[in-house]
């Protein structure tokens, strides 16, 4: 990752100089245009030639691009909300900076704090600006990944820049700063702003709701088809469909289908995402053993009140049964007829 802070920020970038049809970029069935750079530079994320873009996920993305709104992406884990964003980028040529928030993430990590320096053989104290005064004036794309963990008194920091004019006001150097016309803003979220309400994601905050009405857009990302989760997982493993088959893929999305709605129904805490179906893939080549890998993948994070529930899925789906001493590792005994059914 480059140094952003040693860059000079008053070198601003050109805006964009290209344009791009999103039938030909995305292969989707979209009659659209979006502007974007002729050339990359060092942001530019690196494109992944096997993303499947989600249809109305990538036209709220490209509005933000296109038309400065500012974007959110909502969804469960794994289903590559952030991943979204930098491919779009990536396809745009478009600069992108992606901020993990947490609940550590103070101000001065944001905005930039005074530093002392070495400047001519003499120290000085000078003013070190923050990752939104970088990218305002830079003209990327900034994304704050997980943005409902933000402490709420910090987040208040970037209520300004939510709006599509709105000025940086830096108090430390009695500066103003106006955005670059290649700014943009995005930011993915697990919740929707209300708080955790299904004890998946501990330590989200509830958003105020006057920050989340400066939102333009609202894109709700959740689980694919199986079709679509299929496809994602040959693309993504190739190797995996020589060693096993596909018909194995497709059993393992049914077992993850099965969590999910499991979930829903309160009989399990843990659901599998399309990021944990990928690991699974992986590990079963490194293992060469798809009921081993399931283990370390998933069951092991599963708690042991509900592995039984998760044996039963297995069972049903790829037609094996686990060993008991994975279900009950502790010695619990568990009844033989409850398992497989």
């Amino acid at each position: 990752m480059p140094q952003i802070i040693n860059n000079n920020l008053d070198n601003r970038p050109q805006i964009p100089d290209a344009k791009y049809k999103v039938k030909d970029l995305f292969n989707l069935n979209i009659d659209m245009n979006v502007p974007g750079f002729s050339n990359k530079n060092e942001y530019v994320p690196e494109i992944d030639p096997h993303y499947v873009f989600d249809r109305d996920t990538t036209l709220s993305i490209l509005a933000g691009f296109k038309f400065n709104r500012r974007v959110m992406i909502q969804g469960f884990h794994g289903t590559g909300k952030s991943t979204h964003i930098e491919q779009v980028a990536a396809r745009l040529n478009w600069g992108c900076i992606r901020v993990n928030l947490d609940s550590h993430v103070s101000r001065i990590d944001l905005i930039g704090k005074d530093a002392i320096v070495i400047e001519k053989g003499s120290q000085i104290t000078k003013f070190k600006e923050g990752i939104i005064p970088w990218s305002l004036l830079n003209g990327t794309a900034l994304v704050f990944d997980e943005y409902d963990a933000g402490r709420p008194d910090v987040m208040f920091v970037i209520q300004r820049i939510l709006e599509v004019e709105g000025k940086l006001t830096l108090l430390e150097q009695n500066r103003v700063i106006k955005p670059h016309p290649s700014f943009r803003l995005f930011c993915t979220t697990n919740t929707i702003g209300l708080g955790d309400t299904s004890g998946l994601y501990h330590g989200t905050q509830q958003i105020n709701q006057g920050q989340m009405d400066r939102w333009n857009i609202v894109s709700a990302l959740n689980y694919l088809s199986k079709e679509q989760e299929m496809k994602i997982i040959n693309k993504k493993v190739k190797n995996f469909s020589d060693k096993f088959s596909k018909e194995k893929i497709a059993f393992m999305v049914e077992l993850a289908n099965l969590t999910r709605n499991g979930f829903k129904n309160g009989d399990i805490s843990t659901l599998m995402s399309p990021r944990t179906i990928i690991t699974w893939a992986e590990n079963a080549l490194i293992f060469e053993d798809i009921d081993y890998a399931f283990k370390v993948t998933f069951l092991n994070k599963c708690d042991e009140a509900e592995r039984i529930i998760i044996a039963e899925y297995y069972q049903r789906c790829l037609g094996t049964e686990l060993p008991k001493t994975w279900i009950a590792p502790l010695g619990n005994e568990i009844k033989t007829e409850n398992v497989g059914k």
